[in-house]
């Protein structure tokens, strides 16, 4: 159908578009648009219509302004519907419309909490980070390796609030729901999702956590229900011996002398010491960047 210049301008006939979809789809409750792709729309010849708006849903929102949009109002999706990268795309998009995100920069400020409110929880188990599912989906853009990050405050993270509010997060992305579940995430993890700035005030991540979380009853051999093979991983058993030594306020390699082999089983450290002759192969090899003399341990 050949139209006038400038017919699809009016919400009208914008509308009239709309509703011929919603008859031809099916579509019975607004919920039912979540089934109805932007490549769709396309196809439906509603190219001209979608130019002036930055997303479906913002299209949605102009042409039926009296009904209430929200993201999470069309994520009741068919199985799978999340593993399609254009739904994906589909759903950042519709996320910036409502935020008003128009730069990559836009980005720096918006959390994991805040996606998995907004519905996205089942996109972002596809990928390590928000980040790293903005670069995967719009690969045409300039992200940098500071773009996406949390830009704060000087002294932002030494505030115990903001300290908790991060681990808030890593709890919600890790689906940690008893603090038993903190022993499947390491140093690591913390330092990639960006939190050194806080591990760097503290002798261990467990160290970390008891400051964090005063009311919660923290010690090492509440961690260690771990993974098979878990304690096969040097840094996991490196990890092991910081918290031992924060909780027993060991700061040096003389005051490790009066640990002993009982001490580190008791503390649930028997798994780790099967692949050593004894506590101190155990520490010269977890830490070779200390001078561990013969007399030591």
């Amino acid at each position: 159908t050949k139209v006038k210049r400038n017919y699809w301008r009016n919400i009208s006939n914008q509308r009239r578009f709309f509703d011929e979809i919603s008859l031809k789809y099916n579509i019975r409750v607004f919920s039912d648009w979540s089934q109805v792709t932007y490549s769709t729309i396309v196809k439906e010849g509603g190219t001209s219509i979608l130019k002036q708006y930055p997303s479906l849903l913002s299209a949605l929102e102009t042409v039926y302004p009296d009904s209430k949009w929200d993201i999470t109002a069309t994520r009741q999706v068919p199985r799978n519907y999340w593993k399609n990268s254009q739904n994906q795309r589909q759903f950042f998009d519709d996320f910036a419309s409502k935020y008003n995100i128009t730069t990559t920069s836009d980005w720096e400020t918006v959390t994991y909490r805040k996606i998995v409110e907004e519905g996205g929880r089942s996109i972002l188990k596809n990928y390590s980070s928000v980040r790293s599912a903005l670069q995967a989906l719009y690969p045409e853009l300039n992200w940098d390796n500071d773009t996406v990050t949390t830009k704060v405050k000087r002294n932002y993270w030494r505030n115990i609030s903001n300290q908790r509010r991060f681990f808030d997060e890593i709890s919600l992305k890790y689906n940690i729901r008893v603090f038993s579940d903190w022993s499947q995430v390491t140093y690591s993890t913390i330092v990639k999702e960006g939190g050194t700035s806080i591990l760097k005030q503290y002798p261990s991540l467990l160290s970390a956590l008891e400051t964090v979380y005063p009311d919660s009853k923290w010690d090492i051999t509440a961690t260690r229900q771990v993974p098979r093979n878990y304690w096969k991983n040097s840094q996991n058993q490196r990890q092991f011996f910081d918290d031992f030594a924060s909780k027993y306020n060991i700061t040096t390699t003389s005051d490790w002398e009066t640990v002993t082999y009982r001490k580190i089983v008791e503390e649930g450290g028997r798994s780790i010491l099967k692949n050593y002759s004894s506590v101190r192969s155990a520490l010269q090899a977890l830490y070779p960047e200390l001078n561990w003399d013969n007399d030591t341990v």
